[in-house]
């Protein structure tokens, strides 16, 4: 069976040392847990669940972990690029989801990683959090049933964009200097 570090489950995200405390098998079944809680709230087989990311090292392995994890559950995943945690949010009300997902380890050092999760609009975190564990030991083995996965990829970096900018009105070129410090909000800006 299955176990997370105790020190990853922390009160608004999860968050670790990669392969140290936090593995892409913590990804694969967090994935798979998400996506059954997102399946009982809507009460319907395949639950629609955005993912967002950021460019850390690790992220390519997690968000490969966390698809697995997601698609093996049923989920319609939406691959929704590298960018800013904020757009995955933008999400929410852009593709119409269920759930989206943020793989990021925000300000925290390089080593770092962990996940941002949002339900139904709203965030999910404290003992929603907690609770994951506790339902690792019911996790089932993966049914051999045959389902088509369903998986897209929806840049939203344009219409996240567009968004952010509706309503200013800029009578002149604007000279503006922008340091996204090497997080992921550098691809939205350059647009």
């Amino acid at each position: 069976m299955h176990t997370f570090h105790p020190s990853i489950l922390r009160e608004y995200d999860i968050r670790g040392v990669f392969n140290e405390t936090l593995f892409p098998e913590d990804f694969y079944a967090i994935g798979r847990l998400f996506a059954q809680l997102v399946r009982e709230k809507k009460n319907q087989e395949q639950p629609r669940i955005g993912v967002g990311f950021d460019g850390r090292l690790s992220t390519p392995h997690l968000v490969e972990a966390l698809h697995r994890g997601l698609l093996d559950e049923k989920a319609h995943v939406i691959s929704i690029g590298c960018g800013p945690t904020p757009m995955t949010s933008f999400a929410h009300y852009a593709l119409d989801v269920d759930a989206v997902l943020m793989v990021t380890g925000s300000h925290n050092p390089a080593n770092h990683n962990g996940v941002k999760m949002t339900l139904q609009k709203h965030p999910f975190y404290g003992q929603e959090i907690q609770n994951l564990s506790l339902r690792l030991k019911d996790l089932p083995k993966v049914s051999a049933s045959v389902h088509t996965p369903f998986f897209e990829t929806h840049d939203l970096s344009d219409l996240y964009v567009d968004k952010l900018l509706e309503g200013f009105d800029f009578k002149k070129p604007l000279k503006v200097v922008w340091d996204a410090g090497n997080g992921s909000a550098g691809e939205i800006i350059e647009r």
